[in-house]
């Protein structure tokens, strides 16, 4: 089947795919529309846990939920995505500062930036 890094909706269609089975067929047994399932293949509407696990039951699959513990390393690395992200959104306001004539706020907030300030 998919890796755990496919997203749900798209290991759904790829077991009612590997099962052999018709949509029509699916919405019927569980009491919907064609339509209404349809949309939660393809996320106009929600395909909740329950939903997914009810359809995979009827292709003879079964649904898994691994939650596991991020590393301590991808932790750190997110944060400091986060705050640089952060830092260049603040560069991004000491540039608006400037280009509305204040440059000495603009100064500043960029020295608070490089830590000139503590």
């Amino acid at each position: 089947m998919a890796d755990d890094s496919t997203p749900l909706r798209d290991q759904i269609r790829a077991t009612i795919k590997a099962a052999g089975l018709k949509q029509i067929w699916i919405a019927q047994q569980l009491g919907i529309s064609q339509k209404h399932l349809s949309q939660m293949l393809t996320g106009r509407v929600a395909l909740t846990l329950d939903w997914a696990q009810r359809i995979a039951g009827l292709c003879g699959y079964k649904v898994t939920v691994v939650v596991e513990p991020v590393a301590a390393w991808e932790r750190e690395r997110q944060r400091a995505e986060t705050a640089e992200a952060a830092l260049r959104d603040v560069l991004g306001v000491a540039e608006v500062i400037e280009a509305n004539g204040i440059g000495w706020a603009a100064d500043s907030v960029r020295r608070a930036v490089k830590g000139e300030i503590s």
